[in-house]
């Protein structure tokens, strides 16, 4: 039987595969080869949001009285840092690829695991200071 953590790690995990399966599903709708350029821009606005996720994750984390009632949502937490953190080695890799000149699916599957990584470090983002106030509402009420 898995903990808390765990459970959230793993749920984490599946909502990154689910925003990739969806992108994926997407994909017909996207024509022509990605750059080098894009994967290069992406990682800039990875690298901004994942900074920006690990600051307001820790001021969360801090400001939470109880983090053991809470596991659960630091597992999920983890699962999408660690996601941002393969998006951003996936975009250093990916650039240099098609600059080679290389092209294909392999590129077309790591630029969209990129798009959804990014967007799920996003709603997260948005999502926490929500969570902290609620938190916070609830200790108060205990």
């Amino acid at each position: 039987m898995l903990g808390p953590f765990w459970a959230g790690f793993l749920g984490g995990l599946g909502s990154l595969a689910g925003i990739f399966l969806g992108i994926l599903a997407m994909s017909a709708a996207f024509s022509g080869e990605p750059s080098d350029d894009l994967f290069r821009d992406l990682l800039a606005v990875d690298i901004a949001l994942l900074i920006a996720y690990s600051v307001a994750t820790a001021g969360v984390s801090i400001g939470v009285q109880r983090l053991d009632s809470h596991l659960s949502w630091l597992g999920s937490i983890c699962s999408v840092g660690l996601g941002g953190g393969i998006s951003i080695g996936l975009g250093v890799a990916l650039a240099a690829y098609v600059e080679a000149g290389h092209s294909g699916d392999l590129v077309r599957i790591g630029l969209y695991w990129i798009i959804g990584t990014s967007a799920l470090l996003g709603v997260f983002i948005a999502f926490l200071p929500y969570a902290a106030f609620s938190w916070k509402k609830t200790a108060r009420e205990d």
